[in-house]
């Protein structure tokens, strides 16, 4: 959670105060009717489970992302390698030609 967007940030902010509320709901009984703990409890195991999915679509954008510059990273090594020993890259393997 080192990295989170600004949405997922939200959520996870509400998903947290969702869960405070329930938890004074059900610290004060005589205050909180059975139905609205029930409400508040259904609402909090959804936006937890809404922030759940979130972080994980945001890592793997993240992994997606990454596994794209390393890809790219290790094609323009591989190029620099051909080039030195004045052999053809071949782009589409990303290897040198004899």
């Amino acid at each position: 959670m080192k990295t989170m967007n600004n949405a997922v940030k939200r959520v996870s902010l509400a998903a947290i105060f969702a869960t405070a509320v329930v938890g004074m709901a059900i610290a004060s009984p005589s205050k909180a009717s059975e139905i609205e703990n029930d409400t508040l409890a259904q609402h909090t195991a959804q936006l937890n489970e809404q922030v759940m999915q979130n972080e994980q679509q945001y890592e793997l954008k993240l992994e997606k992302k990454l596994t794209q510059q390393v890809a790219k990273a290790e094609s323009q090594y591989v190029a620099q390698i051909c080039q030195q020993y004045d052999l053809p890259y071949d782009n589409e393997t990303s290897t040198c030609r004899r």
